[in-house]
């Protein structure tokens, strides 16, 4: 019985994601990270209803400083205090920056993203005959929201290193060519040098030679 309940609890999950879908979800994980100026992992520090403050623990793009102000407004999302966050942020006024509801930032707390595979589903206690099944649907999705997560974040770090290595092969490319440079400079110094003592040795030898 219990497994006729869940199989139908997961068909239920299916079939909502799909009716629920918001507008959000029409932008895609990859154009909310190119759309944005700055993502990033940090923990939420202070929070009012005009700005809230956000110490950065792991960079994945943008350059950042450890402590960023963030504007709150009726459009823009207000992260509670002392909660972590995976921010896609946009910078304004100079050093701050906004966090949309369609920007893909979600909490570690509450990790559903509009823009998710798994999105969230509208739940009521009236949709179900029992409490139960109610906090068991909702831990269902948490733990997909939660995994999913988990998984972009890895997705961010790995494109984080490819940056760095990319920007690394570059560097290296470039001491290279400043290498090659500074061989074929030597090189062509050696010969001149080389050349002009021959020339020296050969009049040296014409006046032996006169004497």
């Amino acid at each position: 019985m219990k497994t006729i309940k869940l199989t139908i609890l997961l068909f239920l999950i299916f079939c909502c994601e799909i009716l629920y879908a918001s507008d959000c979800s029409k932008i895609s994980k990859l154009e909310a990270f190119e759309q944005a100026d700055l993502v990033f992992i940090g923990v939420v520090t202070e929070s009012s209803e005009s700005e809230f403050e956000v110490k950065v623990i792991e960079v994945f793009k943008g350059s950042i400083q450890d402590t960023l102000l963030g504007v709150v407004n009726n459009e823009l999302l207000r992260p509670k205090k002392w909660t972590t966050w995976l921010f896609y942020a946009s910078t304004i006024e100079g050093d701050k920056i906004a966090v949309g509801p369609c920007s893909g930032s979600k909490s570690f707390e509450f990790p559903h993203g509009y823009n998710d595979v798994n999105t969230l589903i509208p739940l009521s206690k009236t949709m179900f005959s029992s409490p139960n099944d109610l906090v068991l649907l909702e831990q269902i999705l948490k733990d997909k929201a939660s995994n999913e997560m988990y998984f972009e974040i890895l997705s961010l770090r790995n494109y984080k290193f490819n940056e760095q290595v990319s920007t690394l092969s570059v560097k290296l490319s470039s001491i290279e060519e400043r290498l090659l440079k500074m061989t074929n400079t030597s090189i062509l110094l050696t010969v001149l040098i080389g050349l002009i003592l021959l020339i020296q040795l050969f009049c040296m030898s014409k006046l032996f030679t006169k004497k």
